[in-house]
This record gives structure tokens, sequence and C-alpha cells, in this order.
């Protein structure tokens, strides 16, 4: 009955407010499948997922991306997180990112052999290459879940991050 009562995923698919969803892959009481699910359903949302982060408002207040993400929204300034336009598969482990809003992109592939996602489990990542608004990349046999992150170093010597879907076997 909780699931019920308290699963917002039918009023984020009703709304059209602008979100970003920052988490970490080490929070205990949002897994990146929980808020990868409130990406998908949500019209107009981008994600950051950030590595080892844990669940706190403290640990928000120095991610550069939430001030980035409103001043683009309420002002529209040009700095901006990186738009993803097609997010990847197991079939199709491809990015594709506007590239006319992000011209200076790093990807970083987030993965794991896990059977299961917790706050506990083990991310493994490694570097890959974006060239002409797109991300081609394999993930290990054994992958069981994965997501992109893609830094943009256009407007920012930081890079402003932004993250696909998690993906599940």
């Amino acid at each position: 009955r909780g699931a019920e009562l308290w699963d917002g995923l039918d009023k984020l698919e009703a709304c059209r407010t602008p979100f970003l969803f920052l988490n970490g892959n080490a929070d205990p009481y949002f897994t990146p499948d929980a808020t990868s699910r409130c990406l998908t359903a949500a019209e107009n949302a981008e994600m950051l997922i950030i590595d080892k982060m844990i669940h706190g408002h403290l640990q928000g207040f120095d991610v550069p991306e939430i001030y980035a993400f409103a001043d683009n929204i309420c002002f529209g300034t040009e700095r901006a997180l990186p738009q993803i336009v097609s997010q990847p598969s197991f079939e199709d482990q491809t990015v594709v990112f506007d590239r006319a809003r992000s011209q200076s992109v790093v990807a970083t592939v987030y993965y794991t052999l896990d059977a299961e996602i917790t706050p506990d489990t083990l991310w493994l990542s490694r570097m890959v290459q974006a060239e002409d608004g797109e991300v081609a990349f394999q993930v290990h046999e054994n992958t069981t879940a994965f997501y992109v992150m893609l830094a943009d170093y256009t407007y920012s010597d930081e890079g402003l991050r932004s993250c696909t879907e998690l993906v599940i076997r």
C-alpha cells in the first residue's frame, strides 16, 4: 500500500517543470535506479549521478551543476549541462548529445558487475572518447548495469556534467 500512496512517478509524468535529479551512486536512500526512473518519467529532466557521493544537502551545495542548471532555466545563460539526445542500451552502446550546446566533452562510463544495485554496489569506470556529438563504447560482457557521464568543458574549467539513464540488463 505504501508504493500506491507514495510513488510519485505518475505525478512526474504529468509535470512540465524542468528538473535536475542529483544523486550519488553510494546514496543509501535513493539508488541510481530509483533516480533513473524519475528521469525517464519526467519530460523536462536531466540527471547527474556523482561517484561515491552520499546523501545530504551539504554534499549538494558544492555541486556547480545545480547553479548552472538553474541559471540556464531562469536566465537563459549559455552555461548549461550537456544535453543528451539519445540514451544508450545494451544493444546500442552509443550516446548522442547536442553538439551545438557542448563542444568540448569528456565521457566516463560507470558500470557494475554486481547482481543488484545497492548503496554498496561496486561501480567501475573508464573514460571513453566523445567525438562529433557522439560517444561510442563497449561495456564488459558481464556488466549488469551502466550509465554514462558527460562532462562539458566548453564554458567551465571544472566541466559541467550530466548522465544518461541507468541501463540495467
